[in-house]
């Protein structure tokens, strides 16, 4: 007799992090935030909307690495 058998892993939406240890996300969010305040340094004497209060500034310090995390460069980043 052949029967489908029902995976444990079958319908879990949180099922990538699983390859990750705790340590890598841990690292992949601060080489994020890093990036995030290297560009900020570097644009802030560019763009006045990076300047403000300190709340401004690391709310635009997570979104900037946010942004680099999930956003395409490059010639085709339009498609």
């Amino acid at each position: 007799m052949v029967v489908h058998k029902r995976s444990v892993t079958q319908n879990r939406p949180w099922l990538f992090i699983k390859p990750f240890t705790t340590g890598m996300w841990a690292l992949t969010a601060s080489a994020n935030i890093y990036n995030g305040f290297a560009i900020w340094l570097m644009e802030r004497s560019h763009h006045p909307e990076f300047n403000g209060s300190a709340w401004n500034k690391v709310g635009t310090l997570v979104w900037l690495a946010f942004t680099t995390l999930f956003s395409l460069h490059g010639k085709d980043s339009y498609l």
